[in-house]
């Protein structure tokens, strides 16, 4: 009875019209800090669980976070740290519409809080309980005015000392912050009953009851919302004199902290439970990377969950349940439904804003196709290198409309999008020294180090497992010669390369390469270039530049599999501009490591990035034919993606042109004979 009263509390509450704006939001301060750690042997830890077991194709819930630089700039690991937070509970809810969040760095939260967390509340100035904005809009006819509201402002002390790492290292004295966002943000979802102590009495935060409050109840029955604030009965309830207080289930798990002496912004908030990610004794040094079950259940039955079934579904051809899947290859999806047949399809992508734009449809259609990525970086990432894209379907079943959506995650190639060098520091013998800097990378599940040394032909490789930022320290550098470190992040899709140069004297510098062009006639019967293919390359170097030099590998010889260049040789080039040169390398194919080097006067080499040429081999869209029906001579014909998915199988090349402009396979068959080409729409 007690949950099916909540549910009637909200239903009535998002049919209430809508007075005065201002007057419905109601906000409620928390604040959250470690506990001292005084048991140095017993720490907690959830690690990082695989994308696999975290996504689904019908949950997901778009978050927008900004951030207040007004007066400092926030740095970008604390920035990574709120992007895990958020990448997360959007696998874990389900929202239509976005949740805003309001990022601060600030130094003055009260009571030495490591975070400090403003919830909006909605309420109708009736006795009806306190919704989160965040849910209250999910569900509203009437809505609110978000260009003036956040759903909740999040304020990290800056004078906290963060972690802000994510892996199984446990400091005793090192606070975490991935951890207390992902607590921050369960509260500004509605966790948590919004009560306090005043003179020592027990009272509302705000006007009435919060929507967590009508779910708290004793192993008695009694409820929290049946309480009268300022009351001896509302302090032994709040105080477990009346028994311990659950919230949901009398289940162990779901107990909340309730101790004898009330403790602000704790009782009641927390949970007693050691497994849960709301645990009230959370300490310095624990790590806690998943939301785990009974806080997601909780969660949920506010209101977050998807209630009743659809009248019909989205189905994947070729993707399984987690919707997980190539953004460089065409999908397929189909409506599953015995009653409806066909519907209205749209595709959606989050612009850099995390703003969601259409990008294509189709009408009166059983199925709908999207096609591979174009301009990958014109959307926004989440912390895992994806793209999340919502399919949706509208369609009328005896004159009413129905909806469904299928949540896809697209996967790309890794990018390292920031080296830190945090210090140089010489080894007692003077010969050595050690580099250490922080990676940025996403996309990939671990960095390989590579280094290099001048006048040598061999490498050290290293394998770092450290997701997201990876901290590393390269060792054993010499001080009497050039040293190169390459890191490089891999996944199956491609290969991203950055290079740090150490010099003699200890400074540390990047040539930089402009441009990569690979030109070429592909044969894609072969899986290869034809003869006298050409990589372009457009690079800058200083004035000091007197050559260049290139190495190479045979083909599809990894330098991690074998740590030797094949050959090399002084190609020659042509200046452009002052300082910027465009250098052209001849028969060229797929599978080569190629590193590009300039000579400085002093017959010192500088090198570029490695280079993986299969990375920018496809890419070419040089040598290609414009698709022209009426010279083509043909039976039948295949039309595929340059990622080799069937688009189009038939005799009518004329239905090809209905496909988005770009690069494609056209595989002509007359008579068992086939001819391949690559044509342009």
């Amino acid at each position: 009875m007690r949950y099916f009263r909540h549910l009637l509390f909200f239903l009535l509450l998002i049919a209430m019209p809508a007075f005065d704006i201002h007057a419905q939001i109601h906000q409620v301060e928390y604040i959250d800090k470690f506990n001292i750690n005084e048991d140095t042997t017993l720490l907690s830890f959830s690690p990082l669980i695989s994308k696999n077991q975290t996504t689904s194709s019908n949950k997901f819930a778009p978050f927008i976070t900004d951030y207040d630089e007004v007066t400092e700039l926030i740095p970008d690991s604390i920035k990574l740290c709120v992007d895990f937070a958020t990448t997360l509970w959007g696998k874990r809810i389900s929202a239509k519409f976005p949740i805003k969040i309001l990022i601060q760095w600030d130094n003055n939260i009260p009571n030495s809080g490591e975070t400090k967390v403003i919830v909006n509340y909605y309420g109708d100035g009736l006795d009806n309980p306190l919704i989160p904005t965040a849910l209250y809009k999910q569900n509203s006819t009437t809505p609110l005015d978000y260009d003036e509201h956040y759903d909740m402002t999040i304020s990290i002390n800056k004078n906290t000392n963060w972690d802000c790492s994510f892996d199984s290292t446990l400091t005793t004295t090192n606070k975490n912050l991935p951890t207390i966002l992902l607590r921050s943000i369960a509260i500004g979802l509605g966790f948590g009953a919004n009560l306090t102590e005043n003179r020592g009495q027990i009272l509302l935060k705000s006007v009435n009851h919060s929507l967590f409050n009508t779910l708290v109840f004793t192993n008695s029955g009694d409820s929290l919302i049946n309480q009268t604030p300022r009351t001896q009965r509302m302090k032994d309830f709040c105080t477990n004199n009346l028994g311990d207080v659950y919230v949901k289930t009398n289940d162990d798990n779901y107990k909340l902290y309730t101790p004898s002496i009330f403790e602000k912004d704790r009782s009641l908030v927390f949970m007693q439970s050691q497994n849960s990610l709301m645990f009230y004794g959370l300490k310095e040094g624990e790590k806690r990377f998943t939301i785990d079950f009974v806080t997601e259940d909780i969660i949920n039955k506010l209101g977050w969950e998807t209630s009743n079934p659809p009248l019909f579904s989205i189905h994947s051809i070729d993707i399984d349940s987690t919707g997980i899947c190539s953004g460089y290859q065409l999908h397929t999806f189909e409506i599953v439904s015995n009653e409806i047949a066909t519907g209205e399809w749209s595709f959606w992508l989050p612009n850099l804003n995390n703003e969601y734009i259409q990008i294509n449809s189709q009408a009166n259609s059983s199925s709908f196709t999207i096609f591979p990525l174009q301009n990958e970086n014109s959307y926004k990432k989440d912390c895992n290198g994806d793209i999340i894209g919502i399919i949706k379907c509208r369609a009328t079943y005896n004159g009413q409309e129905y909806t469904a959506d299928y949540y896809v995650t697209l996967e790309l190639k890794p990018i390292i999008n920031d080296i830190i060098i945090k210090e140089i520091v010489n080894q007692e013998n003077g010969q050595l020294c050690d580099l250490y800097f922080d990676v940025y990378y996403y996309g990939a599940n671990y960095l390989e180090m590579s280094i290099e040394r001048e006048y040598s032909v061999s490498t050290r490789n290293r394998y770092i497992y450290e997701p997201y930022i990876a901290h590393i320290k390269a060792e054993n550098i010499y001080r009497s010669v050039y040293s190169w470190i390459d890191i490089i992040a891999s996944n199956s899709y491609g290969t991203d390369v950055k290079t740090i140069e150490i010099s003699p004297d200890g400074e540390y510098i990047s040539p930089e390469i402009l441009n990569i062009c690979f030109e070429g006639e592909y044969d894609y019967d072969t899986d290869s270039y034809l003869d006298r293919a050409l990589l372009i390359l457009d690079v800058t170097a200083p004035q000091s530049m007197q050559s260049f030099f290139v190495q190479g590998t045979d083909l599809y010889v990894e330098p991690k599999d074998s740590c030797q260049f094949t050959w090399m040789y002084e190609p020659g080039y042509e200046e452009l501009s002052p300082n910027t040169y465009r250098i052209i390398l001849h028969n060229m194919d797929m599978g080569r490591y190629i590193r590009l080097s300039y000579i400085d006067k002093s017959n010192k080499r500088h090198p570029y990035k490695l280079i993986y040429t299969t990375d920018y081999a496809k890419q070419s869209d040089t040598k290609v034919k414009t698709l022209d029906a009426k010279k083509l001579d043909y039976d039948s014909v295949l039309m595929i993606s340059l990622s080799g998915e069937i688009i189009y199988e038939g005799n009518d090349i004329n239905l090809c042109k209905q496909f988005p402009s770009g690069l494609y396979i056209l595989k002509l068959i007359k008579k068992n004979n086939i001819k391949t080409i690559k044509c342009r729409l």
